[in-house]
């Protein structure tokens, strides 16, 4: 029998599997831990910073993604210390971030977007001039990236090193591309700024498995594919196979048939 740990967590007794992070013992009780480069099939990275809690006999804040819980660990995840530092990080991401909320393909299900609602500040102090970068750059005939969005996660960089094996993206002075499929930011988009989701139809793709691949369609043409479980999405299922049913989406990035 796996061996298991017995920590608190907000006050909450939480028991565990042993090896478990703070990040998922939280998760397992329904207690919520803000992160952007988290990704369960991926190494714990602990980049963006945003899961910083705090943990008794600690010095510092400590990120809840890559700490492994202990026995009779102490965590606060909604300290005024916490609070504080977590708005402060948000307001840096948000420092050059553009402000497309509403016209992004991402608006309505993005997380940097939950998380300032619920964590972030209210207005900006900052006067100075956004940073601008490439936006509908062409990564190939089916997919163009919108840089400006990048949140640094990395989480593009690590799916090719720990799963592709195919080191192909990296990134230097922390400006860095972002993976299509894991982006909680929208940074890579199959139609640039296609539509919002709630005006989009969603169905599920023919050709993969009931449930394994979810199709976004307006007026007929497929503009984003996803996995509702948020695994892998089927290769039958993917862009390469459903752009040369969808009425020539491929033609040109950024574009609509």
């Amino acid at each position: 029998m796996e061996p298991l740990v017995t920590l608190t967590i907000d006050d909450r007794e939480v028991t565990v599997p042993e090896g478990t992070t703070v990040l998922e013992a939280a998760k397992s009780v329904g207690i919520e831990i803000p992160t952007l480069c988290y990704y369960e099939k991926l190494a714990p990275f602990g980049g963006c910073r945003i899961c910083l809690v705090e943990i008794e006999k600690i010095r510092g804040l400590q990120t809840a993604c890559t700490t492994v819980v202990r026995p009779e660990m102490v965590v606060r995840t909604a300290s005024p210390e916490v609070l504080k530092t977590r708005r402060a990080i948000l307001e840096f991401l948000l420092t050059n971030h553009p402000l497309d909320c509403p016209v992004c393909d991402k608006g309505g299900e993005c997380d940097l977007q939950d998380f300032v609602f619920k964590w972030g500040p209210t207005e900006s102090r900052y006067i100075e001039e956004k940073r601008h970068k490439r936006k509908a750059y062409a990564l190939s005939p089916l997919i163009v990236k919108d840089e400006e969005r990048c949140v640094l996660c990395r989480r593009c960089v690590r799916y090719l090193e720990e799963w592709a094996d195919d080191l192909q993206l990296d990134y230097f002075e922390r400006p860095a591309p972002g993976n299509w499929k894991r982006c909680p930011a929208s940074v890579p988009i199959a139609v640039w700024a296609a539509t919002s989701p709630w005006t989009s139809r969603r169905t599920s793709c023919a050709a993969s498995a009931p449930g394994r691949t979810r199709l976004s369609t307006t007026g007929g043409f497929a503009i984003r594919v996803a996995s509702p479980t948020d695994t892998w999405i089927a290769l039958k299922g993917s862009p390469g196979r459903w752009s040369a049913r969808t009425a020539n989406l491929s033609q040109r990035p950024g574009t609509r048939p």
